[in-house]
């Protein structure tokens, strides 16, 4: 391989990015088939999404993507994406009140209709979200249609109700017709190590599990960080 410049070289550091999730579209050879679903599924009424898998598989990065391609930031009426981790003193409360203080970050970023900050400052206040009904009306309220992800949710403690809560929020937001999206996203080898009773939503999620990539796909990457360098990598002869 020819030697490169330190530009170069740089740009490689921007590019792979192994202790943090993958936010260009471009990066995720043989996801995109997953990545294709997820969207599908968000554009259906009624319909939500959970992406599960080993750690390490790339379930947060396909969830970064999807945020950026379903959002619409050029429409003032158009879908908002909020993104929130859990962590392992969380309860179902705390996520909710950690979602809507996101709403604060995406209306400096990109904006939401008028009075989102407001509203949601003037909500939260009174918000204890003990309940799904609670967070369907603080999620109605909103100006804008929300794609919600929450990350880690494998790490919410099974000892309190947020598993079952998170469940019926899901339900109850596919059964009035709530015009927004919730994506979990968690370590498990099976939608029931991640959610309870998720037979009672099996018809309201798109479970999409996330399997490790393989040797090939791997390689895939790593070409494309080097082209988008402008890096050539010597190419393999056919066997």
């Amino acid at each position: 391989m020819l030697p490169v410049d330190a530009a170069k070289i740089e740009g490689l550091s921007k590019v792979f990015t192994p202790h943090r999730p993958i936010d260009l579209p471009e990066f995720l050879s043989g996801r995109l088939p997953l990545l294709f679903r997820a969207q599908d599924a968000v554009n259906t009424e009624g319909l939500h999404v959970i992406f599960f898998g080993d750690r390490g598989t790339g379930k947060t990065s396909i969830a970064k993507v999807l945020g950026i391609m379903v959002q619409e930031p050029r429409r003032p009426d158009g879908r908002r994406v909020l993104a929130a981790a859990c962590n392992s003193s969380d309860t179902f409360t705390s996520i909710w009140r950690r979602v809507f203080q996101e709403v604060l970050l995406a209306d400096r970023q990109i904006g939401f209709a008028p009075d989102a900050t407001q509203l949601a400052m003037h909500r939260l206040g009174d918000f204890e979200g003990s309940d799904p009904n609670d967070v369907r009306l603080m999620v109605q309220a909103l100006p804008n249609p929300s794609v919600i992800v929450i990350d880690e949710f494998d790490r919410v403690p099974t000892n309190t109700d947020a598993r079952r809560l998170m469940a019926d929020t899901i339900k109850l937001f596919s059964d009035t017709g709530i015009s927004s999206t919730i994506i979990l996203v968690g370590v498990a080898d099976s939608i029931g190590e991640l959610i309870a009773e998720h037979q009672s939503i099996s018809r309201n999620i798109a479970q999409i599990a996330v399997e490790p990539m393989t040797t090939t796909e791997l390689a895939e990457i790593v070409r494309k960080g080097y082209d988008h360098v402008g890096i050539g990598l010597p190419r393999q002869p056919a066997p």
